[in-house]
């Protein structure tokens, strides 16, 4: 996937016969990828017959290669000893002809062919690689002084555009063939690698069940499974995969066959799911194989004259009737509501239990973009930080003030607050930021990559500068972490004008440098007896390291601490126990974390929807609602369906390039890939909006551009925007808040982590303690 990894690097240099001999490279990285694209390879077949059925599906002719149809852009166009005098006559015309001219000009002073040719294809193709329009190539003026000219021009031009279409499609065929063979001979090595370990994957457990209930040899395993199987429940079933569907097919098979041997006992399956929360597509989902799979054995309980019980649980347990109206607003019209299930006439329709507790939803007005976000910022200003008075950050601070008031207000506990984002990026670092600047009880990131964590990034700082003595970049970075505590000015008192290391700099500075020298060279010696482990373990417990960072950080930087000692631990037992040594390991291979915040700690929690799903709260805040379907999910990699092979032949995996390459096979997999993503997108906002129990607050930031369609903002305030128990309130800005409340207002609860006894308290033979939360 990153071209600077492993698999990039061995694929620049890739052609299909020496592919074998880069894969053992490749290997470590390439295990990585999804499993569902390493059964999909291997279902693939030989690359290069995949390759050939591509290229019949895309039009290509048998002798259409990628090298030959680039070489007949030259060999088959105009004689070169024509150019000069083509450029000429095109330089006797207006601005625009003189460019034409310019790039025949180039074309023949080129020295090699790529130039030459890359130079020829500019006088008929625009910057963006299309065509040149009528109005920019040769004007009319050129034309009837030099009608040759315009003719011999014109037929190139159409030449050229019945041919480029086939250079596109032949470089995509040819790129498909070389992943497809680093992908099988990888997936070939992976599975080598598991069979010498006797290991097996949880897409192996899959795959092989699936194999051995469908061999005819394996009916003896059926009739044992099926004299112990009485009742099947599939739980989750929106998110089973259709391979998953065809084993339960294959266990449930005989509960309607008959009697036999079994007599009248009744045998049931029970599927339970919500195709409107099917959001795990990246894990082999598909929402309407649930739908097809309820068909089949609603089928089957009809021809044996059994019962069959379609139930659906339309009563909500959870939410409050404002919650639920507004779901119901948002997803009745059709655009919205397209993709949430497999029966697309029938619009969410929810009642409640808790038909009289008051209930709130409130559509905030985006936070628009200043135009002084768009200023040049310093030379100095870190590229990946949000600015300080950036959207992201307002928005940020004013979802922040908002929980502190509720929180103050008694409304609610900081333990019944989630905080939804779409994705764990500058929004979600920034209401993280806000939350803990106002002293909100947070917990933090629930997933995070370790080596990316700020404590881990610089333990590994401290640890290059100690292997690395002269790295100062790296001494510099350590000494401004909370294990040295140096400031900016600490170092620009140093650094500048030093002679030599800023190592040897230190020794000679102000008295918090000479500290920091001090500590440098004790933390040197510690490292050089001891392993990786035992150093950074010692430096994080009697050393002090921790109590740093927690001063700094908080407590949330105690998992990855923790993590990464781990990590450490790990090395050294399957490792020689040096320093360089863990320090390349650990930036090779970065582990991820998860925190469980399933259970609320009393803390606020800001996650991404698909984390929370499962969870509750008193009060949910979605704050990333303008973003569209594919933001940061597009992928490079097409399934095309083959057409020659026949039904349930697996589809061949394709390296797609830019969208304006694509041939129609390929544009038609890729609509068919948008409009899954956008239903998926929807069925996202759905689980979104029904975590709320009382409250439902929906946010976002205007990012200067253009709002992708079918942005979860725009969904919201359709639906909303038309309800008769909608209020506009006018907060001062361009747009007023929309909130929709039905109920009757709550009174405030405290706020004290204890609530108070109740008035008969001290007749009552229970203890308060009893009676208080947990």
């Amino acid at each position: 996937r990153r071209p600077d990894g492993p698999v990039g690097r061995a694929f620049a240099a890739l052609t299909p016969r020496h592919a074998p001999n880069v894969i053992d490279d490749a290997v470590a990285e390439a295990v990585g990828e999804r499993e569902t694209l390493r059964r999909l390879f291997e279902e693939t077949g030989g690359p290069d017959e995949a390759a050939a059925e591509l290229a019949t599906l895309f039009d290509l002719a048998p002798g259409d290669d990628h090298e030959a149809l680039l070489a007949s852009v030259l060999g088959g166009g105009l004689d070169a000893a024509l150019w000069p005098g083509l450029a000429g006559a095109l330089s006797e015309g207006s601005v625009s002809d003189r460019k034409l001219a310019d790039s025949l000009f180039d074309a023949v002073a080129a020295r090699d062919e790529a130039t030459r040719r890359a130079a020829y294809l500019g006088v008929f193709l625009t910057d963006k690689g299309q065509p040149r329009s009528p109005r920019s190539f040769v004007t009319k003026a050129t034309r009837a002084a030099h009608g040759d000219v315009a003719a011999k021009l014109d037929a190139e031009m159409e030449r050229l555009t019945g041919l480029l279409p086939k250079i596109a499609a032949a470089a995509i065929v040819a790129r498909t063939r070389a992943l497809l063979t680093l992908a099988r001979a990888t997936a070939a090595a992976y599975a080598r690698a598991k069979s010498a370990e006797a290991l097996l994957d949880y897409d192996d457990l899959i795959d092989r069940t699936h194999a051995l209930l469908s061999r005819t040899a394996s009916s003896w395993v059926l009739y044992k499974l099926d004299g112990g199987l009485d009742h099947v429940l599939v739980d989750e079933a929106q998110d089973t995969s259709p391979r998953q569907w065809e084993i339960v097919r294959k266990l449930t098979e005989e509960f309607l066959a008959g009697e036999g041997a079994r007599g009248a006992d009744a045998r049931t399956v029970f599927a339970v799911g919500d195709e409107k929360q099917s959001i795990f597509s990246f894990q082999g989902a598909e929402p309407k194989e649930f739908g097809r799979s309820r068909r089949d054995y609603m089928r089957g309980h009809e021809a044996a004259g059994r019962a069959f019980a379609d139930v659906r649980l339309t009563e909500s347990f959870r939410s409050t009737r404002a919650v639920l109206a507004a779901v119901d607003h948002v997803f009745a019209r059709p655009e919205a509501h397209e993709g949430l299930s497999s029966d697309e006439t029938v619009a969410t329709s929810h009642s409640t239990a808790r038909a009289d507790a008051p209930g709130v939803v409130e559509l905030w007005p985006l936070t628009p973009a200043l135009k002084a976000e768009r200023a040049e910022e310093a030379w100095d200003a870190p590229f990946d930080a949000a600015q300080p008075r950036s959207a992201v950050v307002r928005l940020a601070e004013s979802v922040a003030a908002e929980i502190r008031r509720a929180i103050d207000a008694g409304e609610t506990p900081p333990g019944e607050v989630l905080v939804l984002v779409r994705q764990r990026k500058a929004l979600f670092e920034a209401i993280l930021r806000a939350l803990k600047s106002r002293g909100v009880p947070v917990a933090g990131a629930d997933r995070l990559i370790v080596g990316e964590h700020i404590a881990v990034m610089d333990l590994l700082a401290l640890g290059d500068a100690l292997v690395t003595p002269e790295d100062d970049l790296a001494l510099a970075c350590a000494l401004k972490s909370p294990l040295f505590g140096l400031d900016d000015d600490d170092l620009i008192a140093i650094a500048p004008h030093r002679a030599g290391r800023l190592l040897d700099a230190l020794a000679d500075g102000p008295p918090q440098a000479r500290a920091a020298h001090e500590r440098l060279t004790r933390l040197a010696a510690s490292a050089a007896r001891r392993d990786p482990f035992a150093f950074f373990a010692d430096l994080l417990a009697a050393g002090g390291g921790r109590r740093a960072f927690r001063s700094r950080l908080g407590h949330e930087a105690d998992d990855p601490l923790d993590a990464f000692l781990d990590l450490a631990q790990d090395y050294v037992r399957a490792h020689p126990p040096t320093l360089a040594g863990f320090l390349v390991w650990m930036r090779a291979a970065p582990a991820e974390i998860k925190r469980d915040l399933d259970v609320s700690a009393g803390e606020v929690r800001v996650m991404t929807v698909h984390g929370a799903k499962g969870l509750e709260a008193d009060m949910v805040v979605l704050a990333d609602t303008c973003g569209g379907a594919s933001s940061g999910r597009g992928s490079a990699l097409l399934e095309v369906p083959r057409s020659a092979a026949g039904h349930g032949a697996a589809p061949i995996p394709v390296w797609a390039g830019p969208k304006a390459d694509d041939p129609p096979a390929l544009a038609a997999a890729r609509a068919q890939v948008a409009q899954g993503a956008e239903a998926e997108h929807r069925r996202l906002l759905y689980v979104a909006m029904t975590r709320a129990r009382d409250r439902l607050v929906a946010c976002g930031h205007d990012s200067g551009r253009k709002r992708p369609d079918g942005a979860w903002y725009d969904l919201i305030h359709a639906g909303l925007i038309g309800s008769e128990s909608v209020e506009a309130v006018d907060v001062g800005q361009d747009q007023p808040l929309l909130r929709l409340r039905l109920g009757a207002p709550a009174e405030p609860s405290p706020t004290a982590a204890e609530p108070p006894p109740p008035a008969d308290a001290a007749a009552s033979p229970v203890p308060h303690w009893l009676r208080a939360a947990a």
